[in-house]
Formats: C-alpha cells, sequence, structure tokens
C-alpha cells in the first residue's frame, strides 16, 4: 500500500504487501482488529507538523480512497488500514 499524503508537509509512504493479513468479513470487525493493536502487520510513523493534510491510500487491486484531517499538536494519530470482503476500510483509532 502507498500512502500520499499533502499539507504543511508532503510525502509517500510505501507499506510493504501482507500475505498474512487477515481480510475482514464487516468493517465493524476490521476496527476492531484495529483497536486490538495488531502489531505484526506492516506499520510506520510518520513525524508530521500540524495543519491541514489530504490523503490518498493507493492499494493494489482495491479502490483507492481518499480522506483528510486536521492534525493538532502535541497530539498522537493512529491510522489502521483494512481490507473487507467487498470494500476496503480505513480506522481511526
Amino acid at each position: 500500500m502507498e500512502i500520499l499524503h499533502t499539507g504543511p508537509r508532503t510525502g509517500t509512504v510505501k507499506l510493504e504487501d501482507c500475505a498474512s493479513c487477515r481480510i475482514h468479513a464487516t468493517r465493524t470487525r476490521g476496527d476492531a482488529a484495529c483497536r486490538a493493536g495488531v502489531t505484526k502487520y506492516p506499520r510506520t510513523t510518520l513525524r508530521l507538523p500540524a495543519g491541514t493534510y489530504r490523503y490518498l491510500y493507493n492499494r493494489l487491486g482495491v479502490r483507492n480512497r481518499a480522506d483528510g484531517t486536521k492534525l493538532s499538536p502535541a497530539y498522537r494519530y493512529t491510522d489502521c488500514s483494512f481490507v473487507t470482503r467487498g470494500t476496503a476500510g480505513l480506522g481511526l483509532t
């Protein structure tokens, strides 16, 4: 998966393919897996200055998704991405 972000800082992050990642039956189950803190899946850390950002998530064979958010200083955000049968989900925890 490739994550492109633009705002006060612009960049691209690529995550390795994940053969062991589960396809979840529903978005609710994907959100639950994210909240459980699954740590064996590909992950990365971005350190971005506060401001408004737009994101584009490119996944091979899965519909791309765009999203946006305003990041506040001194706050840590965690973004978890997962695939469900028939759609892709993004969970912000």
